[in-house]
């Protein structure tokens, strides 16, 4: 039968009873009811209606072998379709990753080349740029290991490159910040010391990319850094926002969007407004 034998019964166990295959009949009744139209499903002791060559009854309600057997092809082919899948998505998921990580090495080398090439790209498009830089190194490499496939997100806390998804720079900017008290359940915030240190959120609580929902889909890269330096990031995103004439997505949806892009090899962080003229992000001019 396929099935665990006990020599000191002398039963095969069948997990809800026990069958003497001598007989051909179990030792206790079925708990199953039967079917009035089908006589020999009434039956209480006998196995797949005696006929045990044609059918088999692993759930208790009897199962022809074509049926077991299309049942678990159907099983087998759902199974190699859900593998197909993960593997279709792994390598979209790198293919990502290889695009955003190319994007980012062009917008740096062009800054590193001329300013000219980068506002080419701000005024093909007529979207607000901002480039953060060395002069803000802890929050500009959180972010280029975001956008990258490396940042720090729900589903890979350590930041482990090419684990996580890669986070699109661009992003659209919300009248309220979301909550910020949802950080401190988060295994990232360990690290933070009061005063000293902070919990960046990339994208930023006051984009419609960021906040708790976005962190729980793998979206939201959350990392323990330097407090001042969070700080004056924040400070510095408002003040080209305002500039660069970036409005809320209630206000204005059109003018809600614009483009975040970290260059770690860039000297200081500036910003274009959509018809490509400098803005600066710094307070007081």
């Amino acid at each position: 039968m396929g099935e665990q034998y006990d020599s000191n019964l002398g039963n095969y166990y069948l997990r809800a009873r026990y069958y003497n295959s001598e007989t051909g009949r179990f030792t206790r009744k079925d708990t199953y009811e039967g079917r009035i139209g089908e006589p020999l499903t009434l039956h209480k002791y006998i196995y797949t209606h005696n006929n045990p060559v044609n059918g088999i009854d692993p759930t208790g309600f009897l199962l022809t072998t074509e049926e077991a057997q299309r049942r678990a092809l159907e099983t087998n082919l759902q199974a190699q379709q859900a593998a197909q899948t993960v593997v279709t998505q792994q390598v979209v998921r790198q293919q990502t990753i290889e695009v955003v990580k190319a994007v980012v090495t062009a917008f740096a080398r062009a800054i590193e080349t001329s300013i000219r090439v980068a506002r080419m790209y701000n005024r093909q498009f007529k979207i607000p740029v901002v480039f953060w830089g060395n002069d803000l190194s802890d929050t500009t490499d959180h972010q280029f290991r975001a956008v990258t496939g490396s940042g720090y997100t729900f589903y890979n806390d350590q930041g482990t490159p090419g684990l996580s998804l890669p986070i699109s720079p661009a992003l659209n900017r919300r009248a309220n910040e979301y909550p910020r008290g949802w950080r401190r359940s988060q295994p990232q915030y360990r690290g933070v010391s009061r005063g000293v240190s902070e919990c960046d959120e990339f994208p930023y609580a006051i984009t419609e990319e960021g906040g708790r929902d976005n962190y729980m889909r793998g979206l939201v890269s959350l990392h323990t850094l330097d407090a001042s330096q969070n700080g004056s990031n924040g400070r510095r995103l408002r003040t080209f926002m305002d500039r660069a004439g970036v409005t809320p997505i209630t206000t204005n949806p059109r003018y809600s969007l614009f483009l975040n892009i970290p260059v770690p090899s860039l000297g200081l962080s500036f910003g274009l407004d959509r018809n490509g003229v400098p803005v600066s992000i710094y307070d007081g001019g």
